[in-house]
């Protein structure tokens, strides 16, 4: 009995030896060499539609607008809470929310009038 399965196993040997030839898959990889090195550059990739001149004094940032890019990030204007005579703003300052009032200091700028809807920053000489 093993010798009858000895025998099958070598004919199928023999017999897939002797079958047409397949085609040969051959995968050549070629490279590329660069020679340009880029650098990191502060340059933004998405261009705002308001941005701030840099001779202006004074910015005014609306609710729902895009945000403002600025020297050291974007500034953006998500927010105004009115408790008693408290005005106070939310701004996203670099990704960051954070809570403002009159008078506070922002990148630069101090915020000098807080609206219903926008708010005034003046920049800091």
């Amino acid at each position: 009995m093993r010798c009858h399965l000895i025998i099958i196993v070598l004919a199928v040997f023999v017999l897939s030896a002797c079958s047409s030839p397949q085609e040969e898959i051959i995968i050549s990889e070629e490279k590329e060499e660069t020679t340009e090195t880029v650098q990191p550059s502060r340059e933004a990739v998405y261009v705002y539609n308001q941005q701030p001149e840099t001779n202006s004094k004074q910015i005014t940032l609306k609710i729902n607008n895009e945000a403002l890019l600025m020297a050291e990030g974007s500034m953006r204007l998500l927010g105004v809470v009115v408790g008693g005579r408290k005005k106070e703003v939310l701004l996203e300052v670099a990704g960051v929310g954070r809570f403002f009032g009159e008078g506070d200091r922002i990148q630069g700028y101090r915020l000098i009038k807080i609206n219903q809807s926008q708010i005034i920053l003046e920049k800091e000489l």
